[in-house]
């Protein structure tokens, strides 16, 4: 099914990383940036960043006008959070894993060990999912077969 483990996922990223895997926060290193400039940056929406920020996810500081100002750390942060979304973690589980976030190599940090359990952890809810889908499914066949009066692909569901 996967040919590597959980806890070998690699940081790809075009718009913040080179081929080598380094970090590259290109036109505003060591200053602060508003909102839009991150989304672009990171690649997300402004709306994916304050849902990040509602989440306990991203923290923000407020200017005197009201708009969110976002250390240029926030790139990294934003990445991480990403990727741990795209592997299947809800925001809720990623929040577990916040004092790793803003490290530039997430899955090859020790420090961020929890991280493997909490794979692993979702990786059996997806299964038992999917169990329960399989179920459905043979079910769903089933009853279509016996609708359409086939009594060869007619099976009993478990």
């Amino acid at each position: 099914m996967l040919n590597h483990s959980l806890c070998e996922l690699r940081l790809l990223s075009s718009d913040l990383t080179d081929r080598h895997g380094a970090y590259h926060h290109r036109h505003w290193k060591g200053s602060a940036v508003r909102i839009g400039e991150l989304a672009h940056v990171a690649g997300v929406s402004t709306r994916a960043l304050r849902y990040y920020e509602q989440r306990g996810l991203l923290q923000a500081r407020r200017q005197d006008n009201g708009y969110r100002e976002y250390e240029d750390s926030a790139v990294t942060r934003v990445h991480n959070i990403r990727v741990l979304l795209d592997a299947g973690l809800k925001a809720e589980d990623i929040r577990r894993l916040n004092s790793c976030l803003d490290e530039k190599h997430l899955d090859h940090n020790p420090a961020c060990q929890e991280a493997c359990a909490l794979y692993e952890e979702r990786l059996r809810a997806v299964q038992a999912q999917l169990a329960a889908l399989a179920e459905v499914e043979s079910k769903l066949q089933a009853k279509l077969a016996e609708l359409r009066g086939d009594p060869y692909h007619a099976r009993r569901p478990t």
